[in-house]
């Protein structure tokens, strides 16, 4: 039998990869994507939450900085009765308290066309 929940989390850790990997080519807008589509399987996956919110700052955009932490703060709060944790709030503080842009790594690397492969395939395993 297949489970579901390994795959489900191999999915989520394979996209936060092809995420910092295309981070780090200055593919914002395909970034944005992949933390999307993360979030769309995995509401409270919040390193996706922090993906989306140095993208943002890379992109100059301050507001939606603030918008989705807001959105991660309110949906932990609604969800699981908690806080998000240190390191989303430590990003954030030093986003929104810093001019220059942020210059943080969010995961280790792989090859992009090899993560892309492992989501697709994660991806097929889950359906």
């Amino acid at each position: 039998m297949i489970d579901v929940q390994y795959f489900h989390q191999q999915f989520l850790l394979a996209a936060e990869r092809l995420t910092a990997q295309l981070l780090d080519e200055g593919d914002y807008e395909r970034a944005l994507e992949v933390t999307y589509k993360t979030l769309g399987e995995d509401p409270l996956w919040e390193s996706a939450y922090r993906a989306q919110m140095t993208i943002f700052h890379k992109m100059g955009r301050s507001s939606m900085v603030r918008e989705v932490y807001k959105q991660c703060h309110d949906l932990f709060r609604q969800q699981m009765d908690s806080d998000v944790s240190p390191a989303t709030v430590e990003l954030y503080e030093g986003l929104i308290g810093r001019g220059e842009r942020f210059r943080g790594s969010l995961t280790t690397r792989k090859p992009h066309q090899e993560i892309q492969s492992t989501l697709y395939i994660l991806h097929c395993g889950l359906r």
